[in-house]
């Protein structure tokens, strides 16, 4: 099912760019991990948090330019906290700040709403080659929670970085939430907030650039059926990040976080992962550009 609907959006994508462009880029990317509690999981977890439920999913945009400071991206991806979303963003960017704006849908992701508008905005502000900082915030439209299949979406980050020889560094707080009203008396929430230390290492004109992540999230699920039960999964999380140039158009990107130490809170209290397990979230994917545009391999913030 997952596949189906993921294979129905790239078509979906790649129709609506298929008119000849300059320097578009195509990006896609496979996803899987276990740090994350199944979306159909309808009660509090019984025992040790498992490392045996594992996501599985994909991402998959196209981006170009638009004259010398207006751009797009058109996207989908399938989020373990959001779950399925597609998205269309414009960029302005006059070079000290850049403001991005456009709708998303969250995209079957409840049979009663198969569809469900929201509004994605974000500004960023840059003394270019010295500092630079970051907000972006995401929401579903309409109203609440007001009937079975009804669900809202919420994405809220803030960043600030900094630049060094040959390397960027960046400090970031996000915050992920998902509400859906499953039944007439019960509604769940799946949230994620993460706090992380960045550090994007590149040399000028080298094929191969590296982002190395440490950090802190507290993964969660509430079932509220008149009370509420939330687990709480903390973890202290090491990740890398690697995008290679194998030529002119070319880019392979590969990810791969792991918590180095997790612990359970609140329902999960004593219900810590088995020490042993190796509990992560990893992507695989590609960048291939299509024109004789600005190649988008030059270091940036992540």
């Amino acid at each position: 099912m997952r596949t189906s609907r993921a294979a129905a959006a790239a078509a979906l994508i790649l129709a609506l760019t298929a008119a000849p462009l300059f320097s578009l880029e195509i990006a896609t990317e496979a996803r899987a991990g276990n740090l994350f509690i199944p979306w159909s999981q309808g009660a509090a977890t019984v025992g040790a948090f498992p490392a045996d439920n594992v996501f599985w999913g994909a991402a998959v945009s196209v981006s170009d330019s638009v004259g010398d400071s207006l751009s797009y991206r058109i996207g989908y991806e399938t989020d373990p906290i959001l779950r399925h979303l597609v998205s269309v963003l414009l960029t302005y960017d006059l070079g000290f700040a850049q403001f991005s704006a456009g709708p998303f849908l969250g995209a079957f992701n409840s049979r009663e709403a198969p569809l469900k508008g929201g509004l994605s905005t974000s500004l960023r502000l840059e003394w270019p080659g010295k500092v630079f900082a970051s907000i972006r915030s995401d929401s579903s439209l309409g109203g609440g929670l007001l009937a079975a299949g009804d669900y809202i979406q919420e994405i809220t980050e803030i960043s600030a970085g900094w630049y060094v020889y040959n390397a960027i560094c960046t400090l970031s707080m996000q915050t992920k939430k998902f509400y859906i009203q499953e039944t007439a008396s019960l509604m769940t929430q799946d949230r994620l907030a993460r706090y992380t230390f960045d550090v994007n290492v590149y040399r000028k004109g080298a094929p191969l650039t590296l982002v190395w992540t440490l950090g802190y999230q507290a993964l969660s699920k509430t079932w509220d059926e008149g009370t509420a039960e939330t687990d709480t999964l903390g973890s202290v999380i090491l990740g890398t990040r690697a995008d290679w140039r194998l030529g002119r158009r070319l880019r392979v990107t590969a990810r791969l976080e792991t918590s180095v130490f997790s612990f359970g809170t609140e329902g999960l209290s004593g219900q810590s992962p088995d020490p042993s397990a190796f509990l992560f979230n990893a992507g695989l994917g590609m960048i291939y550009r299509i024109g004789e545009g600005t190649s988008g391999n030059s270091p940036s913030a992540p």
